[in-house]
This record gives structure tokens, sequence and C-alpha cells, in this order.
């Protein structure tokens, strides 16, 4: 399933520091716990964080790239 939505460069760079800030205490709480179902849980949120952030980092790419109605204008 897949979603649009129109971000501002703004709330792009919220987004991105709200992701960097949860994948650091995401990897300093794997580093702490001794449970092995928890790690592989923690482990594959910090998989998806990384993918999100991809994404993010992709959308701020093309931010500039917008047009009047807030849709990606392709290169």
């Amino acid at each position: 399933m897949q979603h649009t939505m129109v971000i501002s460069e703004e709330e792009l760079d919220i987004l991105n520091d709200l992701l960097h800030a949860e994948l650091g205490e995401s990897r300093t709480e794997y580093r702490h716990t001794d449970d092995h179902e928890y790690r592989e849980r923690i482990q594959r949120r910090i998989q998806t964080v990384e993918r999100f952030l991809q994404k993010v980092d992709v959308a701020r790419v093309y931010a500039g790239t917008l047009d009047p109605s807030g849709r990606f204008i392709t290169p």
C-alpha cells in the first residue's frame, strides 16, 4: 500500500532529525539488551528507520522540484 503526502522542506528537516534521534536510541537499546527476541525486534526497527531515512533523503533532494500543487516534478 502506498500513500502520498505533501511535506514542506522544514517538515522534512524535522522528520530527518527525529528519525536520526530514534536510530541512535534504538542502537543504544540494542547494545544494552540480552533478550534475543527483543534484540530482533529492535534490529528490524533499526532497519526500518534506516530505509525511512533513505526515503527522506530522496525527498529532500527533490523538495525543490515541486509543482504548485505540491507534486514532484520529475527531472
